[in-house]
């Protein structure tokens, strides 16, 4: 993907966050456009899936956050995105493939677990 096709990605995914959150009514916005951007309906699902994931990755950190901290964040990012979480509770989400995450973050977790 070059810069103009992500510069383009990125804008039509704006608008369209900006128009679930108008409408919140859970329906997939849909141009003629985002076409070229997403290919089809569940192409847009998927990187309305992937940008929620990216999102919560980024600010939703268990090892910089206690179980009140995380809970509270969790409640922030879901006040951020009503009409994204809508749409991707109604139209269902295909499964993601496994973000690759850090070898210290793998014993992070195996030492939180084993506990």
């Amino acid at each position: 993907m070059n810069w103009t096709q992500t510069h383009q990605r990125y804008q039509a995914l704006r608008e369209i966050e900006s128009e679930l959150d108008l409408r919140l009514d859970g329906e997939l916005p849909w141009r003629p456009g985002y076409a070229a951007v997403f290919g089809d309906r569940d192409g847009l699902l998927f990187a309305l899936q992937l940008q929620w994931n990216v999102a919560a990755q980024a600010q939703l950190d268990e090892q910089f956050l206690d179980a009140e901290e995380l809970e509270q964040a969790r409640r922030e990012l879901a006040a951020r995105h009503p009409g994204l979480l809508l749409a991707l509770r109604r139209n269902g989400t295909r499964r993601l493939p496994p973000v690759p995450v850090s070898e210290q973050h793998c014993r992070h977790d195996a030492a939180r677990r084993a506990s």
